[in-house]
Formats: structure tokens, sequence, C-alpha cells
């Protein structure tokens, strides 16, 4: 049989470094799906219900398939939801997801369903199989416990830096589209290189919001946190004029991702609270006019300036900067872009 390792890696283009086959052989002994359970082609016990689904083995809802095919697939299809594990596989650098909290997050999400970020029990044995130390102290920040022995001020400053490099990677996406001649596209109206540049001048000036439930950040924002469901940052509120894009929705606060979560039309189809782009304010739907589909194609010939792209009747998807070719459901009235 394949090594499945190789071909989860494949699935996303990601490469099959020392530290990514070593972070998923790791995971799979701590998971034991195929080994240890009856989760056939299941490594890291998927509960996804995916094609080749063929049973529950038990109450969680761990899946056995009926080829490694389609169990790599769902396995690589329900990885997309974790973004920090995904960005450090794609940067081959999967070991040193143990080490981010963001990381942790994801993994304690993985096993339990919380985004708990911190070396718990589970983070910590994969990464002592690895010996990669996550620290054994932990901060609070925004309420939550950070773990790899930081003090607040440094935790406080990782998370500063981190907005800073999101609000490069939101800006070179306006530079990038203005050095591949996006007013070479007549659709698109308004996206002259002028208007890209001020555009991105806009984006360098305006900080993107962060994690939703770092209170204070948002408050400092001049953003009420009781009342910010629904609004749009100055940033998206330019990038939409200069593109011609109506604009349904942009932040979202944990509480009422929570209560769309729960209402969720299928799985996937909504984003775990806390997992969406929505709740850092990056993310935005748009009405699905002639403006919006032809902004679409550009996206889809430049996926690697976006994170998500979501429309259903396009037939295929973004998710972390590739073209799935799946779509994730509940998104037929509305193109969610998130950069």
């Amino acid at each position: 049989m394949a090594d499945w390792r190789v071909a989860l890696l494949k699935a996303r283009g990601y490469p099959t470094t020392k530290s990514n086959m070593n972070l998923l052989t790791a995971w799979q002994r701590m998971e034991g799906g195929g080994t240890h359970n009856d989760a056939s082609f299941n490594p890291l016990n998927t509960t996804r219900n995916a094609p080749g689904a063929v049973r529950s083995i038990n109450s969680v809802g761990v899946k056995a398939f009926d080829t490694f095919e389609h169990g790599i697939g769902a396995t690589a299809d329900t990885l997309d939801n974790y973004e920090t594990i995904s960005r450090y596989l794609a940067a081959g650098k999967g070991s040193d997801a143990l080490r981010d909290p963001a990381g942790q997050g994801d993994f304690n999400m993985w096993v339990s369903g919380k985004d708990t970020p911190g070396a718990s029990p589970y983070v910590s044995k994969i990464a002592g199989a690895l010996g990669v130390d996550t620290g054994n102290a932990s901060v609070k920040l925004g309420g939550q416990s950070y773990g790899g022995g930081q003090s607040p001020k440094a935790a406080q400053q990782k998370v500063a830096d981190n907005i800073g490099a999101q609000r490069q990677m939101t800006a070179g996406f306006l530079m990038q589209a203005a050095q591949q001649s996006v007013a070479g596209n007549p659709q698109l109206g308004g996206g002259s290189l002028l208007s890209l540049a001020q555009a991105r001048d806009a984006l360098q000036k305006q900080a993107v919001f962060e994690q939703a439930d770092l209170g204070a950040n948002l408050k400092e924002r001049g953003v009420d946190v009781q009342t910010a469901d629904g609004k749009v940052s100055t940033t998206i509120q330019q990038t939409a004029k200069q593109f011609g894009l109506n604009v349904t929705s942009g932040y979202r606060s944990v509480a009422k991702q929570t209560a769309l979560y729960a209402g969720r039309s299928s799985s996937g189809s909504v984003a775990a609270p806390g997992k969406s782009w929505h709740n850092t304010g990056r993310a935005y739907d748009v009405a699905p006019d002639d403006k919006a589909l032809a902004f679409l194609d550009y996206a889809f010939k430049n996926p690697s300036l976006f994170k998500e792209v979501f429309y259903d009747p396009a037939g295929k998807s973004i998710k972390n900067g590739k073209i799935v070719n799946y779509t994730i459901g509940g998104h037929s009235d509305h193109v969610h872009f998130a950069q």
C-alpha cells in the first residue's frame, strides 16, 4: 500500500519533508486510526461524512472508508479546516505547529472539538514523541491559556507581530494584483493600477482584526464588540469600492459564529466558532452579481492570493491558497472571500 503520509501531503501540494513526515507519523500513533481501531483507511480518525465512508466505528462518528483514496481525500478535506496546522505543513515545518499556541489549538480542536490553545496532554504526547519542546508554563491572554512558556508581554507581542504579518499579506494581495495588470479585465471596473495603489495604501494603514475574543484589541480600534456583527472594516470597504463589490457580511463575533455553526445545513458549510476568517475581520461575503463573478474568476486564476473562496455554483473552492475540487455547501446565494 502507498505511504498514506506522502499521499496526504501530495493531495494538498505540501512537501514531504522530514518535519512533515515525522509529525504525521507521531500524530497517527496517537490517534491509532486503522491500526488500533477499525477505522479502515482513516489514519487520523476523521469523522467527515465524505464519499467512501461506509460506517461509523464509534459513538463519536469516526469513519471507516472503502478505499485508500477515499480515506486520504476525506482526511485532506478535514485538515483544510485547521488553518495553522495546514500552514506549517505547507511550509514543510509540520512539527513546528506543536510549538505554536494556535497550532496547539488546532490539535486540541481535532481531538476534543474545543479550540483551546495550550499544550494539552494530547499535544504533549505527540510533541514528546518528536522531542519537540512545547514549554511547561502558560500565560493568560484574552481569557485563554496559551502554552509555550511565554510571558504575557511576549504573548501580546506575538499577537501584534501576527497582525502585522497579516496586514502585509493583505496589502501584498493588491500589489500582486497590480503587477498582474488587473486593469486589463474590463469587468473589474475601477481596478486601475492607481486605484489598486490607493487600496494598498489604505490596507497598510488599516490594522487587521486578529482573534475575535481579544476584546481589548477591538475596543482600542473603536469597535464595539457587542454590536460589531455584520460591520466591515474600512479595509474591506476600500477593496469593495475599488472592485465594485456589494458586501453583505464582514466581521462576525464568536457568539454569532456559534449560533450559525449550531444551525448549519451540512458538515463543513460553517466554520467552527473561532475558526472562521469572519471572526478576524479578514473575510467578507458579497452578492453574486457580475462584478463579484468577475472577481471570482480572477481569484481562481490567482488562488495563492486568497485564504478562502467559496461559491457553490462554481463547483470548486479555494482553501489556503489552493484550488480544491469540491464545495462546502451553504454558499449558493453569496460569494465568500478571505484574504
